[in-house]
């Protein structure tokens, strides 16, 4: 589940940070509402396809701004911290995703969907 970090009624050990800064924070950056779509769709490319951050911002037109900062997040530390996520929910758990885009269209749909795929993965 994804909820918004400013609409929740309170913190909760469940919380996953996955803004900038996070292992999870998606470095293609948003200039405006019309931007939204490339910007998720590309965090897509860059979890599905492994494309890297410049590779999937140069595919748009005009190409997406990258954050210099969520750029130096390695593919190793991402799937390490989707490696930890997933041993949570395993644990019986219940993951909120936070985030500031919610209930918007959100990176984090692209995570949730394939936090769901892996433990449908290991369940089935």
């Amino acid at each position: 589940m994804v909820v918004n970090k400013h609409h929740r009624r309170q913190r909760s050990p469940s919380d996953v940070d996955i803004q900038r800064g996070s292992p999870f924070g998606n470095p293609l950056v948003m200039r405006g509402e019309r931007e939204r779509d490339a910007v998720v769709d590309g965090y897509r490319e860059i979890l599905e396809e492994r494309a890297t951050a410049s590779e999937a911002a140069g595919r748009r037109c005009p190409p997406l701004a990258v954050d210099e900062g969520a750029r130096e997040v390695t593919r190793e530390r991402r799937e390490d911290a989707f490696a930890g996520v997933l041993k949570r929910m395993l644990a019986g758990e219940q993951i909120r995703l936070v985030c500031a885009c919610a209930p918007k269209r959100c990176h984090g749909d692209i995570i949730a969907a394939r936090l769901r795929r892996m433990m449908r993965e290991i369940v089935d």
